[in-house]
């Protein structure tokens, strides 16, 4: 019986996500019939001067635009590669179904050497928005505020820095949140609803803030002074310039604003002569490259369910409670639990509270495995291949996995963002060297130990828990 209810589930689901896939298409399309706001209008007069141009109406570049036009007399226009997003999409859990569509960039590092050898071609898939909004409309809405100790290197030419002074009062606007030890994760959910800041400023209604979308900026235009006075875009296919008197706030992105830089000539001269880019500023840019690394899908076993699941996901009622209620399901953010520690202290001892050690690792309990829908539709976003799916994950279909993720806070490896050439439509070439320095691997190994410490609990001893004995194919490959 189980098995027959599953299957259904599992068809419903495929059905439901290529129709999804169907409605995306559908708005891709409806660009050549429908147009939002200002895209009716012909707003793009190259005798138009603002005072500040933010390329880019992700989370920054939303919240610049509203703090600056707080001014009413200082025009901001706002330049946005992506289109607008609808109602729909604001459902919390739909983030994640518009990852690889039109709504995301659908970056690619280069094959890693070290790492990511579960995945296609050894490439790591790195979703960011293309849409106002940006990336905070496809993640999973999680706010952290972060360690006092992570903001010194923003303030290092201040002499007399004081996180209390210089940085909290912004966070203690939203919310008070502990730095250390487990508790639910803050979300940015406005009563069911994803909420980012470019809803904010949609919502605001200025005058003085000029919206554009699907408008892709392809230099900086800079004085021979290298004073930037605009940018070059396109739109529709056609060409424009926009001038600033005040300033160009590129926030377009880890990935975008460097691209955009070195296509005006501002970068490390060597790479842009290669591609007989002039260059103007010889910059380090693209250099520098981090990210939080993580392992362990499905690591963590269960002998039960924990009342979340795609069969849960699709029921009626969860249909009714959210658009109802404003609750249930629909509204998760993926992950139920949050941790921060320092693989350095004795972690799970309960009588350390000293919030003044900076964590190195943070855990996300996320109560789905990448299995729960039997590798439809979730592991090929992730990129996993086919032949790690079937020698590992395909083991677990019938099984209730949830995942422990160790997340490297500060990662040593340090990568790069390159031209792949001189063409503005060439995607980047985006190699984040993971595990190329040797304290990563140690800080992970780490968090999978506690991880281990952790399934040995009481509460998890509750819930069956115990560990995925299941060996990863290929691992044998990578000598640490």
């Amino acid at each position: 019986m189980y098995l027959n209810r599953r299957f259904v589930v599992i068809s419903v689901y495929f059905i439901l996500i290529n129709l999804f896939g169907l409605f995306i298409k559908y708005l891709e399309y409806a660009d050549y019939f429908l147009c939002y706001d200002d895209e009716c209008r012909e707003v793009d007069s190259p005798d138009t001067e603002f005072d500040y141009i933010i390329v880019g109406c992700g989370s920054a570049g939303a919240i610049l635009a509203k703090r600056l036009a707080e001014d009413k007399y200082i025009k901001v226009l706002v330049l946005e590669a992506g289109k607008h997003g609808n109602s729909l999409l604001n459902i919390p859990s739909v983030g994640l179904l518009l990852q690889e569509t039109l709504y995301d960039w659908q970056y690619v590092t280069v094959q890693q050497s070290r790492s990511c050898f579960a995945l296609n071609n050894k490439v790591s898939h790195w979703p960011m928005g293309k849409i106002v909004g940006g990336t905070s409309m496809l993640n999973n809405m999680i706010y952290v505020r972060g360690h006092p100790e992570d903001f010194k290197e923003w303030f290092r030419a201040k002499e007399d820095y004081n996180y209390i002074t210089d940085v909290l009062p912004y966070f203690e606007k939203l919310e008070n949140h502990n730095f250390r030890g487990f508790g639910m994760p803050k979300v940015n959910i406005h009563k069911g609803i994803r909420s980012t800041t470019s809803h904010h400023l949609v919502n605001l209604n200025k005058q003085n803030i000029f919206l554009r979308t699907n408008r892709f900026v392809e230099k900086v235009l800079i004085h021979h002074n290298f004073e930037a006075y605009g940018v070059k875009y396109s739109y529709l296919d056609k060409s424009y310039f926009a001038k600033a008197s005040r300033g160009v706030i590129l926030s377009a992105g880890v990935i975008g604003t460097p691209k955009i830089m070195l296509l005006s000539g501002i970068g490390p001269k060597d790479h842009l002569d290669e591609l007989n880019i002039s260059s103007k500023l010889n910059l380090p840019v693209g250099e520098n490259l981090q990210d939080h690394i993580t392992t362990g899908l499905d690591l963590v076993i269960l002998n039960q369910t924990i009342g979340i699941g795609i069969e849960k996901m699709l029921s009626p009622y969860s249909l009714f409670e959210y658009f109802w209620k404003g609750t249930g399901p629909w509204t998760t953010c993926g992950c139920e639990v949050l941790a921060f520690i320092n693989t350095k202290m004795t972690i799970l001892n309960q009588n350390n509270n000293n919030n003044n050690v900076r964590p190195d690792l943070q855990f996300m309990v996320m109560p789905l495995g990448i299995n729960e829908d039997n590798g439809i539709h979730l592991r090929h976003l992730m990129g996993i291949s086919d032949y790690t799916w079937n020698n590992y994950f395909a083991f677990l279909n019938e099984t209730t996995t949830i995942s422990i993720l160790p997340i490297l806070l500060h990662p040593k490896s340090r990568g790069v963002v390159r031209l792949r050439d001189a063409n503005i439509k060439s995607m980047p070439i985006i190699d984040p060297k993971y595990l190329s320095d040797q304290n990563d691997v140690a800080v992970l190994l780490k968090g999978i130990n506690l991880i281990k410490k952790l399934i040995q609990t009481n509460s998890m001893q509750k819930l069956g828990a115990k560990l995925n004995r299941h060996v990863f194919p290929r691992m044998r490959t990578f000598q640490i």
